[in-house]
């Protein structure tokens, strides 16, 4: 069984090392966050370079959906399709939820053409991906 390795997009990265340096603590070994390279383009295309060797890895992808949530999302998706064209053996998607906080805080005031309690997209385009 292999190590797990760790990814991280552009959205939280203090957040993916505190993460790593928990898991260093905790598996009592130095874990690290993949080198790796995660850009855009002058158009705002997203590019993604993945520096080391992840065939047959597991890999976990930390990477939140805080605003801009559109494009934070983009940005997982395609790092998940780097390290699947890497042969990564699996791809895990660490999200934290702090986006979705906001639309679930409660009710909307009812109104006659509308349902009471606005829709949660977030959860999608997990369903989707898998």
């Amino acid at each position: 069984m292999t190590e797990p390795k760790l990814i991280a997009g552009n959205a939280n990265k203090p957040l993916a090392k505190a993460i790593a340096r928990r898991m260093s603590l905790h598996r009592g070994m130095q874990v690290n966050l993949v080198d790796a390279r995660v850009e855009r383009f002058n158009d705002q295309e997203i590019f993604v370079e993945v520096y080391e060797n992840v065939r047959g890895e597991d890999m976990f992808i930390i990477q939140p959906t805080s605003n801009p949530a559109n494009d934070n999302l983009m940005e997982l998706l395609i790092i998940a399709d780097a390290l699947k064209r890497s042969s990564a053996a699996r791809i895990t998607a660490v999200i934290p939820i702090s986006a979705m906080r906001a639309r679930i805080a409660g009710p909307r005031p009812a109104r006659r053409s509308r349902p009471s309690w606005s829709p949660i997209s977030s959860p999608r385009p997990a369903s989707t991906a898998c």
